[in-house]
Parts: structure tokens; C-alpha cells; sequence
């Protein structure tokens, strides 16, 4: 394994998991793959986090937020017509128990 390689070592085992062992012994065009795909990985899930930050701090359009909400539902496999529609009572106890207090206007 190249000393470039073994300097990603420690983010490899951070993100992957395994051994140090088990990455030194692995093919360095393996290793390569795995960092590829850890940069793909890492990347979206920064845009999953700016679309959950923009959808929790309002920053869209309705219709944005239901498509989002509607895609995220899918990927989690729950049926539209297995979600209940919470009263806006019901979020101001659920958004407490987060340490959330709704503001008014």
C-alpha cells in the first residue's frame, strides 16, 4: 500500500469500518474504489442535509416541500394513505418534547 493510501487510512476505518490489517492487505486499486465511493457517499449526504435544513427552516415552496416529503415517505416505505395528519396541536407537543417552541406570528 502507498504512503498515500496509508494517510487515508484512519478516514477509511472511520468511515468503512475494519481493521488497519484488513485495509493494508487489500489492493490498492480496491482501496481506491472504497475512497471513490466514500467521496460520492460523503457528498450526498451533504445535499441531504442542505434539503433537510432548507425543508426544516422553511426555505422552500410548499409544493417543494411536498414533493421532498412525499419522496422521503417512499424511501422509507410507508403507504400515503398510512400517514396521519397530525393537528397543529399535535406538532406543538411533538416539536416541545424536541426543545422546539413554535414562534407565532
Amino acid at each position: 500500500m502507498s504512503e498515500k493510501a496509508i494517510e487515508l487510512l484512519p478516514e477509511l476505518i472511520r468511515f468503512y469500518g475494519g481493521r488497519p490489517e484488513d485495509w493494508l492487505n487489500m489492493s490498492m486499486q480496491d482501496v481506491l474504489l472504497f475512497v471513490q465511493a466514500m467521496k460520492r457517499i460523503k457528498a450526498r449526504e451533504k445535499l441531504e442535509t442542505i434539503e433537510v435544513l432548507a425543508m426544516g427552516f422553511g426555505l422552500m415552496k410548499p409544493a417543494e416541500q411536498e414533493r421532498l416529503r412525499g419522496q422521503w415517505y417512499r424511501e422509507a416505505g410507508y403507504l400515503k394513505e398510512d400517514r396521519k395528519r397530525l393537528s397543529m396541536k399535535e406538532r406543538e407537543v411533538i416539536l416541545a418534547s424536541m426543545g422546539v417552541k413554535l414562534i407565532k406570528k
